[in-house]
């Protein structure tokens, strides 16, 4: 709602005294998306293909990745053991497998990069999972990689869980 001066001309002070004012923005926006890391710059903003709806473990929809890259996301984890395993499939024989990858953060209790490779198969395949022990409550920072290229390599992703 805009002020139109009506809020200084009355000290802050509303007009109607039933009319509460809020001190502070109702909705703080945090404005967030997906972006792919180490595309090729002329394939970028065609590498997120996005929700595709003809395709699922199990059944629709799936994360689709047209071309290669990395999609980098904060994840909340608590302390304790953890366990955390996606499913992909990389219709192309052509390019290296796909990869889950956890970045270090000594925050958490994580020492180094964590791991897994997709292993070799047409279909739906298990990436994982990848056990680490959060010695405290924090986020950790998720890769998913795929190595496609502009004209070869389409990646979908589903069933990402952590336990």
């Amino acid at each position: 709602m805009a002020d139109h001066g009506s809020i200084a001309a009355n000290g802050g002070a509303p007009a109607d005294p039933r009319v509460l004012v809020q001190s502070q923005p109702l909705f703080p926006l945090r404005l967030m998306g997906l972006r792919v890391l180490s595309a090729e710059p002329s394939a970028e903003p065609y590498a997120f293909g996005g929700r595709d709806d003809g395709d699922g473990d199990d059944s629709p929809p799936c994360l689709l990745v047209l071309k290669g890259g990395r999609f980098r996301f904060r994840f909340p984890v608590a302390a304790g053991n953890r366990s955390l395993s996606i499913r992909a499939k990389e219709t192309s024989g052509q390019v290296a497998r796909p990869q889950l990858v956890v970045r270090a953060n000594a925050a958490v209790g994580i020492a180094t990069d964590l791991v897994a490779t997709a292993p070799a198969g047409p279909g739906w395949v298990a990436l994982g999972p990848l056990e680490f022990v959060a010695s405290a409550k924090g986020a950790i920072v998720v890769e998913l990689v795929s190595h496609g290229v502009a004209h070869e390599g389409e990646c979908r992703w589903d069933h990402f869980a952590l336990a």
